[in-house]
């Protein structure tokens, strides 16, 4: 879910201090984020670089890479409708600047979400999501929390979505990078064609 305007963001204050104007809560990357500094540069131009569309399948890939080049050498995201346009997988692919780069896949939703190992399971109106992840990133972490900063930024004072969750994979990583998520329903057909 898109978490939408907020008020606050009307103000005249810079985008990158509050939570919906920043890239953490528009279910983007954030890389080694911090309160007080921009987490994508909003002054960029995103290119599609492919689209095909099909009866039973889609893919839309874009290059980022303008809007993360503080922080990456180069930045993709690709969305694959797949399974008879049962499942969509979104793939991101990036190379950090620096080895050891904090990196944060973010998705905001009003669903509970329970994680099971590389899995999580977002239950809204008894229907059940599976979001399924492969990454080449050797230390990460699938987190559920509520939508709000990862970076310290105080958002007291704008609108709550303390109604929102938030579903996370935290990473720490070096050289080429990708993180894949696999979204279906639960005991659906697409589950068993794999990532």
């Amino acid at each position: 879910v898109d978490l939408g305007m907020d008020n606050s963001t009307y103000l005249g204050y810079n985008m990158y201090t509050i939570y919906r104007g920043r890239a953490e809560g528009h279910n983007m990357l954030v890389f080694n984020p911090k309160a007080d500094e921009e987490d994508f540069i909003l002054a960029s131009y995103t290119n599609l670089e492919r689209f095909e569309s099909a009866p039973k399948g889609a893919i839309a890939v874009y290059d980022n890479t303008e809007g993360y080049s503080k922080w990456c050498s180069y930045v993709k995201r690709g969305f694959f409708v797949s399974d008879e346009r049962r499942s969509l997988t979104v793939r991101d692919e990036f190379k950090p600047l620096v080895d050891n780069t904090e990196v944060y896949w973010n998705m905001q939703t009003p669903a509970q979400i329970e994680i099971q190992g590389n899995k999580a399971i977002l239950t809204i109106n008894n229907k059940k999501l599976v979001v399924e992840f492969l990454t080449n990133a050797e230390d990460f972490e699938l987190i559920a929390t509520t939508a709000t900063p990862i970076s310290g930024l105080n958002s007291s004072w704008m609108a709550s979505d303390a109604d929102k969750n938030k579903l996370m994979l935290k990473a720490t990583v070096s050289g080429d990078c990708y993180i894949e998520a696999k979204l279906y329903a639960m005991d659906e057909p697409a589950a068993e064609s794999g990532m």
